[in-house]
């Protein structure tokens, strides 16, 4: 809410990118997600959009709302230390712990493209796109581990997720 501190920005409601409070909150989970994941926490919930997002690979975003939130725990037998700072509109998080002697990477894999509807048009008073058309997609994610030697160890599904497609609609002219 407003009332927490929140700002307008461009969130994802009933299918669509509009303004609303609390935009931009995902871009952090998103990227806290992606920390997590790089230094071997267990993720125990996360969500991706309904929508494609444009800062983040395939299934590798986290969406946060009232009902979703991103939960990861420790599972080393030491303590990590979380890190998160944000400035000059950037945010970063860097987690610390004992060398585990495993290293981590993500992939995003695009399964299929779902198109979008055809095209709607409306009149107006003057010809332009009302919003963009976008085509959805299914897609993976996947946790590699490799060891000290660069062998990789293990190749584990993260999330398989269904990004709807984006109706475009375009104002024209009366005839």
């Amino acid at each position: 809410t407003e009332m927490n501190g929140f700002l307008e920005a461009v969130v994802i409601q009933d299918g669509q990118f509009v303004e609303g409070v609390g935009g931009g909150v995902c871009q952090v989970s998103t990227t806290l997600f992606n920390a997590a994941l790089l230094s071997g926490m267990k993720i125990r919930e996360s969500r991706a959009h309904s929508l494609r997002v444009s800062y983040v690979a395939p299934s590798l975003d986290a969406m946060v709302s009232e009902e979703s939130d991103l939960k990861f725990v420790n599972p080393y037998p030491f303590p990590v230390y979380l890190l998160g700072e944000a400035e000059g509109g950037e945010v970063r998080f860097e987690i610390f712990g004992t060398d585990s002697g495993t290293s981590f990477a993500t992939e995003s894999k695009t399964l299929y493209k779902l198109p979008p509807p055809p095209v709607k048009y409306v009149e107006g008073t003057e010809e332009k796109v009302i919003r963009a058309e976008q085509e959805g997609l299914v897609s993976e994610s996947y946790l590699l581990s490799y060891d000290k030697e660069g062998n990789l160890l293990s190749r584990e599904r993260i999330r398989r997720d269904s990004y709807a497609a984006i109706q475009g609609i375009i104002q024209i002219l009366p005839e």
